[in-house]
């Protein structure tokens, strides 16, 4: 792969096993005093879901049906909310072991607060499942805006921070050397992988409606309506990939995965290259990650700040803001792989997952932590993500146990999900100082947000 990211990868994934070591379950480093946990922000993706395509659009691109699903385009699924209350429960245990929620009973009132996108089912109903997860039998609601459509999740289109589509056009054919169609030998790989899984035979397409030959298109970039889009062999891709991971994830029979061509992690994480470079180009490049993103990751500084939510890089009321209490020290906000995409490149946050080679898969979550030394009167930010290994995924879908886990030197747990410490730029630890956290959050909208 030729973003620039790759670098970056290499060296977080050296230093795994010892950032791992080093957050599980662990304060910051002490200072003359024991650190507290003070609150929490989460930002998580939906659960799984059916694709969001028809299985008519779909069939055009293969060369056998696609499988059907048991509920619409782009809902969730039961697999889905049986593997949001496995992730659930373990964010419960795992705050419950921190010391912010409680070891017996329902929490405070308005101590935790679900927000969720109210633009989708799926984000709706997995704010729900969310809820009754963190504190069951307690009646907990999850919220969303009254609206069909929830800016804080969808800020470009409520046009708050203009995408400026000139400079993102610049930004991402920087990021590949001016070649949309020579992005390295892991894209060539993830393509031609991709071909043999759809249309193993390439006769097989004749006769057909499909437009099997993804191999023969090239990836462009085109403005519609103000709007810069990636279209191409890379877009359809990246959809597709993502596709046959659900597939995995919701526990169809394997010989349904991928027509049986794509029924393990190992191959899925070779096809899901495509996803990840995809959502590389257009939702980490800083114009297209601050568009989108500022009102989440302003929102998100705000409740860690313990202050009321403002507009991305101005005074003015977030629209449609979530009436968050005072209270609450727990928010959990639910939304898209869009969204965290966005707001991990915003707060120059990024990762790969052992054993999830998709690292905004479903359920996935970007936690931010305020951690607070009370002898020393400081506050540090700390940043994880919580997420489910594929095969943990699979599992909790179908509502069995967890499935044994990769193990290394460093972590032998079998559990539902993991967590992984992220490196906040700026700092020299796991841990850094609210006034850093800020100061990158307004560097990125001085640089990238047009007012």
């Amino acid at each position: 792969m030729r973003l620039r990211r790759g670098a970056r990868r290499a060296v977080l994934l050296s230093l795994l096993p010892l950032l791992i070591m080093a957050f599980a379950g662990s304060a910051p480093a002490a200072q003359g005093g024991a650190w507290t946990l003070e609150r929490v922000v989460l930002l998580q993706r939906h659960g799984i879901r059916s694709p969001t395509d028809s299985p008519a659009k779909l069939d055009r691109y293969s060369a056998q049906p696609w499988p059907s699903w048991p509920v619409a385009p782009g809902e969730l699924t039961d697999a889905g909310r049986r593997a949001l209350a496995v992730m659930a429960a373990y964010v419960r245990s795992r705050y419950t072991d921190l010391g912010l929620l409680p070891r017996a009973g329902c929490p405070a009132p308005g101590l935790i607060y679900v927000w969720a996108d109210s633009t989708d089912e799926r984000t709706r109903v997995s704010g729900a499942v969310m809820a009754a997860g963190l504190a069951p039998g307690c009646g907990l609601n999850s919220y969303h805006a009254s609206s069909q459509h929830d800016p804080l999740f969808h800020a470009a289109d409520a046009h708050i921070c203009v995408a400026n589509t000139r400079g993102m056009r610049s930004e991402i054919l920087a990021r590949v050397h001016g070649d949309l169609n020579d992005l390295g030998p892991e894209y060539a790989q993830a393509l031609r992988l991709m071909q043999s899984v759809l249309a193993p035979d390439p006769h097989a397409c004749i006769g057909r409606a499909a437009t099997c030959g993804l191999m023969h298109g090239r990836n462009q970039l085109t403005t519609r309506e103000g709007k810069l889009t990636l279209e191409g062999p890379l877009a359809t891709g990246a959809t597709l990939s993502q596709d046959l991971e659900l597939e995995y994830a919701e526990g169809l029979p394997l010989d349904q995965v991928g027509w049986g061509r794509a029924a393990t992690p190992e191959r899925l994480g070779q096809l899901l290259a495509l996803h990840e470079q995809f959502s590389e180009l257009t939702r980490r490049t800083p114009d297209a990650a601050v568009a989108n993103g500022a009102l989440l990751a302003r929102l998100m500084l705000q409740e860690l700040e313990g202050q009321p939510p403002v507009a991305a890089a101005t005074k003015a009321p977030i629209p449609s803001s979530p009436a968050i209490p005072s209270s609450a020290r727990f928010v959990l906000l639910v939304g898209h792989d869009t969204n965290l995409a966005n707001v991990g490149a915003i707060l120059g946050l990024d990762w790969r997952l052992p054993g999830q080679p998709d690292s905004t898969a479903p359920d996935t979550i970007m936690a931010l932590e305020v951690w607070r030394n009370p002898s020393a009167g400081t506050r540090q930010v700390r940043a994880a993500v919580l997420y489910q290994p594929l095969a943990q995924l699979r599992a909790a879908a179908r509502g069995g146990p967890p499935a044994a886990v990769l193990r290394d030197a460093s972590d032998t747990r079998t559990s539902a999900a993991r967590d992984l410490a992220l490196a906040i730029p700026g700092c020299t630890s796991e841990a850094c100082p609210i006034s850093s956290v800020r100061a990158r959050l307004e560097s990125q909208m001085l640089q990238h947000c047009a007012h």
